[in-house]
Parts: C-alpha cells; sequence; structure tokens
C-alpha cells in the first residue's frame, strides 16, 4: 500500500472511530445527563431554547463591589443583547443630562429589573417613563437599575458607586423581597450578608472550547464532567453564591428573632445619600401573593413574616424621615397576578406600573408644577 493510500485507510478509521464516539456521545448526553444539565450546558454555549427567564448564570458576571452585574455580552437567540454596558437594563446611560429633564433612578431586586421579562420595554419602569411623559410636557426619564437577587447591601453599593453621574431627581428604593429571606439565616444575613450569601467567581469558556461543545455532544459530557469542577460552567445563579436555605423549623425560629436592623441600616443609608444628591428618595413596599402563606411549609410563613415586616419598616422610615411610601402590599392582593411569591405576570405588572405612575405624577406635579403635595403613604 503506498503512502496516499495509507494516509487515507487512516483518515477513513479516525473518521469512523470519531463518528462511533460522538454517538456514544448523543447517547450518554440525552439519556444520562439530567434535563436541568443539559440546559445550563447549553445556555452556556449560548444556544438558547426559550426556557432561560434570568436564572442562569450566563446573564451575569462578577463585580469588585457588587458580587455581580448583568452581563453586557448575553445575547438571545435573534442577537438582541437586553443589558447595557453598566450591567444594568437597556437603553445606554446618556453620558450628559440634558436641562430641564427629570431623571428616575429605579433600585431593587428581580421585582424592579422585571425577573419574567425578557424585553425591559415590559417592566414597570419603562411603563411608569412612558405615562409620565405623555402626563408632563418636561422629558421624563427612568432608569431601570434593579438586578435580580440584590437585597439592599448591593442596592446600596450602586446607589453610592453610580447613581451620582446619573444626577437623578427621584430614587425609587423597591427593596426587601430578597431581604426578608436573608432575615430567616442567622443573624439576619450578617451586616455585610455573608451569613447569607458568599462571592461568586466564573470563568468564561474559551472560544476553542466553547466551538467544540458546540458542534460536539461528547465534548458536552466530557465538559459537563470536567468543567463544571473548574469553575467554568456557571449552572443556576443563585445556587451560586447563596447557601441553602434553612430548614423550616430553624427559618421559623430565625425570622421570629429578626428585628430587620441591617435592612432598616442600609434604607435611613440609602434616604441619606439620595438626598445627598439632591434628589427625593422614594421606598416601595413589595407586594406578596396571598397563596405564599401556607400553613403546611414553615419556611414559608417565616418568609411572609420577613416580608411584611420589610414593608412595615419601610413604612415606619417614611414616618420618622418624612419621605414618601409607596406601599403595594394593600393594593396588590390578587393572587392572579403573580407568578410566584413576589413576581407578578404580564397583567400584575400593567397594575403595578400604574399605581406606581399615579403616585409620581402627584410627586412630580407638587415639586414641579407648584401643585399641593400628594399623599404617598
Amino acid at each position: 500500500m503506498n503512502r496516499g493510500k495509507k494516509i487515507l485507510f487512516t483518515m477513513i478509521v479516525a473518521g469512523i472511530v470519531l463518528v462511533l464516539l460522538e454517538l456514544i456521545g448523543v447517547f450518554a448526553y440525552y439519556v444520562f445527563l439530567p434535563g436541568r444539565s443539559r440546559e445550563m450546558i447549553e445556555l452556556t454555549l449560548g444556544i438558547e431554547r426559550g426556557k432561560d427567564l434570568g436564572t442562569s448564570a450566563l446573564h451575569y458576571r462578577p463585580h469588585p463591589y457588587f458580587n455581580y452585574v448583568l452581563n453586557p455580552d448575553y445575547a438571545y437567540s435573534d442577537g438582541g443583547k437586553p443589558y447595557n454596558s453598566h450591567g444594568f437594563r437597556k437603553p445606554e446611560w446618556p453620558s450628559i443630562k440634558k436641562n430641564g429633564t427629570i431623571r428616575i433612578i429605579a433600585l431593587g431586586g428581580s421585582t424592579t429589573f422585571g425577573m419574567f421579562a425578557t424585553r425591559g420595554d415590559d417592566v414597570w419602569p419603562a411603563m411608569v417613563e412612558k405615562r409620565l411623559r405623555r402626563r408632563f410636557a418636561f422629558p421624563v426619564e427612568v432608569f431601570n437599575l434593579g438586578v435580580p437577587g440584590y437585597t439592599a447591601n448591593e442596592t446600596l453599593g450602586v446607589l453610592c458607586m453610580l447613581v451620582p453621574e446619573l444626577e437623578p431627581d427621584i430614587v425609587l428604593i423597591h427593596c426587601g423581597a430578597n431581604d426578608a429571606f436573608a432575615q430567616v439565616y442567622p443573624d439576619e444575613g450578617g451586616a455585610d450578608n455573608t451569613r447569607f450569601r458568599f462571592s461568586w467567581s466564573y470563568r468564561p469558556l474559551s472560544r476553542p472550547l466553547r466551538w467544540a461543545m458546540r458542534a460536539s455532544r461528547l465534548c458536552r459530557v466530557i465538559g459537563a464532567m470536567v468543567l463544571s469542577y473548574r469553575s467554568y460552567l456557571p449552572g443556576d445563579m443563585f445556587a451560586l453564591f447563596q447557601y441553602p436555605h434553612p430548614a423550616g423549623a430553624q427559618a421559623l425560629e430565625q425570622s421570629r428573632k429578626a428585628v430587620g436592623k441591617y435592612f432598616k441600616r442600609n434604607l435611613r443609608t440609602m434616604a441619606a445619600v439620595a438626598r445627598d444628591l439632591k434628589a427625593i428618595p422614594v421606598l416601595i413596599g413589595h407586594p406578596l401573593n396571598p397563596e405564599w402563606d401556607s400553613p403546611r411549609r414553615p419556611f414559608n410563613q417565616a418568609v411572609t413574616a420577613a416580608h411584611l415586616r420589610c414593608n412595615r419598616i419601610c413604612r415606619e422610615l417614611g414616618r420618622e424621615l418624612q419621605m414618601p411610601v409607596i406601599d403595594l402590599f394593600p393594593l396588590m392582593r390578587d393572587a392572579g397576578m403573580f407568578v410566584d411569591a413576589i413576581h407578578v405576570n404580564s397583567g400584575g405588572m400593567r397594575y403595578k406600573a400604574s399605581i406606581l405612575a399615579r403616585y409620581l405624577e402627584a410627586l412630580i406635579a407638587a415639586e414641579w408644577e407648584q401643585s399641593s403635595p400628594p399623599d404617598i403613604d
């Protein structure tokens, strides 16, 4: 056999072996890997499956002070990128604030971000902006700086480090839901959140490795077995930076001991920072699905008690510091508005936006149109 035929024979044999290995990989991938593992791998590789609701770590990138922000490079299957260069909902923030513009900054967690909305236009900050623009002759901007999972700790960091350059006129502080979860952990999650969460680190896949895993199911199986141990495959975001929930009885006991001391401290500091920026701070209390408080689930009861405590702290601080409080809890008691405990569906989002827009219209009219002060609380 001449040299050319040997090379051809070798290539054929190698091709057959690779095909057989890939078939084994396909079998292992679909038979032995759990569906959730396959979904996380495909999300890691940028293969959109239509089930990604924002809990995949691919939506995020590490941040030295806030632990994480949204990932500006994340793209949906159509190529659209939902996040701006700063790691928040689009649009990009203008470098210069135009004269005569009323700028509102919305801070908070997933209930500000809009966990179940892929488009920023379908979330209450954008809806409120549209209504306020129709109401007033002067320009009104509402920037959504909510990030899923953020407690008042991370939100305070965002307010101190990023918001001053935005020159806000009103700062909406919609915190409490994630802080309620923290309050069922030891010492209410700790003064710096370290008894509730830990630092997140994640290394993105290299381009060659990403290409190989996109092309081969065998490489995906190997990746699932090896790369996850080296912080490459991200998985679900909240499992990567938060300690497991306490058992129901333990959560109830810790919730009963909690007084919301760190949450109250952070809200007080945020109000002071906002006022130092010559902005009006507005606290927004959280609604809660009435079906969440179940006697059969002690953990739910613990979180519900903490949730009500956070809303009460908002009202108390509003009276103490003489600042507006919009308490959504008594206004949104229809379980049909909710997707889960705290996140609303599209109908609930529109209703929530209408409540907030109405109060903000009154506040802006009072401050900038010389009207009588609104009754916000």
